[in-house]
């Protein structure tokens, strides 16, 4: 029959907050088996805690990384000034490589993007100081990709 539990028992790892009960049987096949069931409902209604950073020191960070202020360090020492909540160095170092990446697109580019660029930028122009790709191998293989470019100008040739 269900009993309540106890706070002599060992065993117990749940929620003393929350009542339950335990019940014992067996199985079909004579293993013991535990039933744990809550008396009252378990409700995801009330609102959790924010974590991270809160939007508008997030927006004060943005204008600041605009400012000029483009290190934790730097950044930090504005939020006193501003009166706003001082998040961690770690959180503001998080942050700035997301909106670094948001605002200057990822660090890496791939063959077709510089294959693209080669085409572009082949057409020989009229300024003879304005730069142009002469010749370009691109070799697009997963297991050894390799790329060669020669750039130059018509002063340079």
């Amino acid at each position: 029959m269900a009993e309540p539990l106890s706070d002599d028992d060992e065993t117990d790892s749940i929620d003393s907050a929350v009542p339950t009960y335990r019940e014992e049987a067996t199985d079909d096949d004579g293993d013991a088996v535990t039933l744990f069931q809550a008396i009252i409902l378990h409700d995801h209604t009330t609102e959790s805690k924010q974590t991270g950073i809160p939007i508008e020191v997030k927006n004060v960070m943005i204008e600041l990384f605009q400012n000029g202020y483009t290190t934790p360090k730097a950044i930090l020492s504005e939020p006193d000034k501003l009166k706003i909540i001082q998040p961690k160095a770690s959180q503001i170092s998080s942050f700035l490589v997301t909106l670094r990446k948001k605002l200057y697109s990822p660090a890496q580019i791939s063959l077709n993007y510089i294959k693209n660029w080669c085409i572009e930028k082949s057409i020989i122009p009229n300024d003879p100081d304005e730069c142009f790709v002469a010749n370009y191998y691109i070799k697009d293989d997963d297991t050894d990709p390799l790329f060669r470019l020669f750039v130059t100008t018509k002063n340079l040739q």
